[in-house]
């Protein structure tokens, strides 16, 4: 008995193939559905499902997917939250726990577009913003917050589609207008204040997954972005709160 047809994906401009059972197929192409791709072209030949629950099937694939893409990617690559309206980007650049995944949710909500919940990719050329849409990964306690299904049982987090926030993703062409730097307290009132442009640039290249690529091009690309781009600290306690601040930039 043949099994179902492979996804074909192009995820940051590296290609793969992904075979598995119906019910993971069917989640990773809803989950994934801005990668997917209908060329026919080769790529790296996964198959996911094999012994384990279909949702931790589909996690383990995405996270393959965004570690392998993030690495091949030809751009300044920077771990961080970005979300858009009118062709202007916010990027909040940001390690792992320090809320980038909910805050971008709650803009999403705010009413602007999803960039990425996992990086910031910046064209080496002219700073250009390139989207990275993969799902969101919201965690149990984001879920609450945002009044939307938990994770499945046994599962930390779960993934969440823009539709599913009533959200659009951004189209290209995207510039970097304001970067954010996180401030995160808990029990505290959201404030947005100015920052420096020094911070902003030691922020782009500490956060970045690529500088070591093209290093020089790297330091000259996050000054001249600190520099275009105005540069903020963000006081985050409740992301809905912070949200609307965000929203608030783009007017």
């Amino acid at each position: 008995m043949t099994g179902p047809p492979p996804l074909r994906l192009s995820v940051l401009g590296t290609r793969f193939v992904v075979s598995g059972g119906q019910e993971v197929l069917a989640e990773a192409a809803r989950l994934l559905a801005p990668f997917g791709s209908s060329d026919g072209l080769a790529g790296t030949d996964l198959h996911v499902g094999r012994g384990m629950p279909p949702a931790q099937a589909v996690a383990e694939l995405v996270a393959y997917l965004n570690a392998t893409a993030l690495s091949k990617v030809d751009s300044l690559a920077v771990h961080a939250g970005v979300v858009a309206r009118d062709g202007r980007a916010v990027a909040f650049p940001a390690p792992s726990g320090a809320g980038k995944s909910t805050l971008v949710a709650a803009c999403l909500r705010a009413g602007l577009a999803y960039v990425s919940d996992e990086a910031l990719c910046l064209d080496w050329a002219d700073g250009a913003v390139h989207p990275y849409p993969r799902p969101l990964s919201v965690s149990a306690w984001a879920c609450t917050l945002l009044g939307i299904p938990g994770p499945e049982p046994g599962m930390l987090e779960r993934f969440v589609t823009p539709d599913e926030l009533s959200a659009k993703l951004a189209t290209e062409p995207l510039s970097l207008a304001h970067l954010v730097l996180l401030d995160r307290q808990q029990g505290v009132s959201a404030e947005l204040r100015p920052a420096t442009r020094q911070e902003a640039a030691a922020a782009l290249l500490e956060r970045s997954f690529t500088h070591w690529k093209r290093p020089e091009r790297a330091f000259e690309l996050a000054h001249h972005l600190a520099g275009a781009a105005q540069p903020w600290r963000l006081t985050l306690g409740d992301p809905r709160a912070a949200a609307p601040l965000l929203a608030g930039l783009f007017t």
